[in-house]
């Protein structure tokens, strides 16, 4: 059997593998070893190797990375050196064929760089994208330059990284796990809910998840405190507002949400919803706000109205279901009022850019050909250009 290890860091990079995990945990020709790390140990950001558990995936490996470290200044680098060598040690004591990463997260780059030196085939998945405003652009197009099999979502995102010199032979897209995981999800209803969270039903309901930009030209105390200050116009609504991630400034942003939810009723933070019960809030929700990937990747699904702000999702294809604003307070409190006023026209034949049919088994039938695991060269291919 072909062994493949599954990379997961983070509760949003797990929701979107689930899909994924459960083909390759039943396929006779593959073996998973599930490799579970970063947030997931993390109880300042949701433990969320509970919901692991909780998915029936008890046979796992896990490395801590010390995602919680104090020195904030060099927080990511020092965490990509302590990944190095437990990545490495584990790789050399578990022996995988093929290592499969999703995404753009710095604690992943360790565990990329560990199996390339090892001569352990890599696969990609979401590779070929932008975002201008944060660190991840270029640790995701590092990550690529390193990987062997790409699993892109969009076609664009499929010549990006051709261009980036990789063998078209193995680029393949094959849309988004994420699309795949809410065609495959049974929903509550509103009602249940609403009152599963604790809210009036009778209220609309903003659902906002906010990053730390990593690029912005302010920090990310300054940027909450200005969306915070956003939102607090919107007396009428629930507002539930979701943790952040383990950026540099992300367990400051949650701090300070939080201080600001126990002095407001219609305010609710969760640190972390779960992918289940996440999807089935986008679902209900009125807006989300923030500058996540799910506004831009699962929302056009629901034809939920985003309101994108700043520019961490800046490059990213964008369904017509998204409007980009700038981090000022004017402008979103604006935008977000007008979508309550008069909603959100969508063309008649909306679809959501990321939508593949059906990802995982794509993904599962390219891991599984008896060629693809003995992938251990790169040539970088030129387009043409004379040199």
């Amino acid at each position: 059997m072909i062994k493949i290890a599954v990379i997961t860091t983070s509760r949003s990079d797990y929701g979107i593998l689930v899909p994924l995990l459960r083909k390759i945990d039943s396929s006779e020709l593959l073996n998973l070893e599930l490799i579970i790390s970063g947030s997931h140990l993390s109880e300042n950001l949701g433990y969320t190797l509970d919901e692991i558990r909780r998915d029936g995936f008890n046979n796992y490996h896990l490395i801590d990375i010390d995602i919680d470290m104090n020195n904030e200044k060099y927080k990511e680098a020092d965490i990509i050196g302590v990944g190095l060598n437990k990545f490495s040690q584990l790789f050399k004591a578990t022996e995988p064929n093929i290592v499969v990463v999703l995404g753009d997260r710095y604690e992943l780059f360790s565990a990329v760089l560990s199996a390339y030196f090892l001569k352990i085939t890599l696969a990609h998945i979401h590779g070929g994208e932008k975002t201008v405003g944060a660190l991840d652009d270029s640790i995701r197009h590092a990550i690529t330059k390193l990987c062997h099999i790409h699993f892109p979502a969009t076609e664009i995102y499929k010549k990006r990284i051709i261009q980036l010199g990789e063998n078209a032979n193995n680029v393949f897209n094959v849309g988004s796990l994420s699309v795949e995981n809410i065609k495959n999800s049974k929903f509550l209803n509103r009602n249940e809910i609403f009152k599963r969270l604790g809210m009036d039903s009778k209220r609309k309901l903003l659902l906002v998840t906010y990053h730390p930009t990593t690029l912005g030209k302010y920090n990310a105390n300054e940027e909450i405190e200005l969306l915070l200050h956003s939102l607090k116009q919107f007396k009428f609504a629930n507002i539930l507002l979701t943790g952040s991630n383990a950026d540099t400034g992300g367990i400051e942003i949650n701090k300070k949400i939080q201080e600001y939810t126990k002095q407001r009723n219609n305010w609710f933070f969760n640190i972390s919803l779960g992918q289940k019960l996440f999807l089935n809030i986008l679902k209900y929700c009125d807006v989300f706000i923030g500058n996540s990937s799910s506004g831009i990747i699962e929302a056009p699904s629901f034809k939920i109205p985003v309101v994108n702000i700043g520019n961490r999702q800046e490059g990213r294809v964008f369904a017509e279901n998204i409007i980009s604003v700038p981090l000022k307070k004017s402008l979103i409190v604006e935008t977000i009022q007008n979508i309550l006023n008069n909603g959100l026209e969508l063309p008649k034949k909306f679809k959501n850019p990321y939508d593949g049919s059906v990802t995982s088994d794509k993904i599962v039938e390219i891991l599984s050909l008896p060629g693809t695991a003995t992938i251990k060269t790169k040539n970088f291919v030129d387009l043409g250009f004379k040199i």
